[in-house]
């Protein structure tokens, strides 16, 4: 408790048994080292008491500033852990930007890109556990992995995920658990209607060519897909294992051995980075070709048909949205697509010999003369 002294001065008891004097004697001391004063067994020392209005005054005025300081919320930081700088990005800005998160203002993006290299996916998503982001977007079953074994508490959301279940992430859809959810592709129902589309759009398709990653987990379930479904059309199944896009050229070779009539290639990585090679393989093999990916027929292939795109992303953004506000991964349901784009090349069919059916061309998105 502070007291007036006899002198006038106004005197304060310090912590440790001393006090603080304020008076003429003291004019020009504005600041104290209490354990300095303890150490040298100094129990007063003297302050103006203009000085000390001042400094009342200066630290009076802080408080609400450091108040301020200490409730300003911090933005969210989003990790984006992908094997390779898509363009498709842009989708998940604008789903997020639905949401109200304009980037720089009140969400950053710390990202993370394998630039195709996935062997460095662990490493990259370490990086991003040790920045403590708040959330983790991944893409393709090899980065949500890696996230998956970078870290148990900072939640992931995973797109496009061919077969989540499959692939270990999560024991069911409705309740992924843990601290992983996302939207998946259905890749085996996919896949399945991959080979009906292309038999559809070559009735005398015989032998059709099935390109598949083994490192994938999410291919296994996707192959006996097709394999069921060629064999219930009556088409030759040959199935030809690709883990890297070196082996590309070398399975192609054999596709025109064999004399395949037809292609497929079951989505992943290694396809998607080289979509363009693929597509100029295909065609200068005059092979009819479907893909996981609506970019195919727009660089040369025949056909694709895949979920939308903007659809998927915004599934994903929905997710972030809820976590962000307090929502557990765990709960929140594994989005399946709901809107799907069928897009064909009618200038490679021309290409090709083909007639493509009108009832097919009717059903198209997208047709590309």
């Amino acid at each position: 408790m502070d007291r007036v002294a006899a002198d006038g001065q106004v005197e304060s008891p310090l912590p440790a048994g001393g006090r603080v004097v304020t008076g003429q004697r003291a004019r020009g001391v504005v600041s104290l080292n209490l354990r300095t004063l303890a150490r040298e067994g100094r129990t007063t020392v003297t302050i103006g008491r203009r000085e000390l209005l001042a400094a009342l005054g200066a630290a009076a005025a802080a408080w609400p500033l450091a108040a301020r300081a200490q409730q300003a919320k911090k933005i969210p930081r989003i990790g984006v852990l992908w094997p390779n700088p898509p363009t498709t990005f842009d989708f998940m800005r604008q789903g997020l930007n639905d949401f109200g998160y304009v980037e720089g203002q009140n969400i950053v993006f710390e990202f993370r890109w394998a630039e195709g290299k996935l062997d460095q996916l662990p490493e990259l998503a370490a990086e991003l556990v040790r920045l403590r982001v708040d959330v983790i977007v991944t893409l393709a079953p090899q980065a949500t992995l890696a996230a998956k074994q970078a870290t148990q508490t900072i939640p992931i959301v995973f797109v496009a995920m061919g077969d989540p279940i499959a692939s270990g992430v999560v024991p069911s859809l409705a309740r992924p658990g843990a601290n992983l959810t996302g939207t998946t592709r259905m890749l085996p129902e996919m896949s399945a209607k991959h080979v009906e589309l292309l038999k559809e759009a070559v009735p005398s398709l015989a032998k059709l060519a099935v390109l598949w990653n083994p490192t994938n987990s999410s291919h296994q379930p996707a192959l006996r897909a097709v394999h069921a479904t060629a064999r219930s059309l009556s088409l030759q199944f040959q199935p030809l294992e690709v883990r890297a896009a070196a082996e590309l050229d070398g399975t192609f070779d054999i596709i025109v051995r064999e004399r395949a009539d037809g292609v497929l290639f079951i989505a992943d990585p290694v396809f998607f980075i080289q979509l363009k090679r693929m597509a100029d393989l295909v065609r200068s093999n005059r092979l009819p070709a479907i893909a996981n990916f609506i970019e195919f027929p727009k660089l040369g292939g025949l056909m694709g048909y895949a979920p939308s795109i903007p659809d998927e992303f915004r599934h994903a953004a929905s997710h972030i949205d809820k976590i962000l506000k307090g929502a557990k991964p765990a709960d929140l349901p594994v989005e399946q697509p709901t809107k799907f784009q069928l897009v064909i090349n009618l200038k490679t069919a021309t290409a090709l010999g083909l007639e493509v059916p009108p009832t097919l061309l009717a059903r198209a998105d997208e047709v590309i003369e």
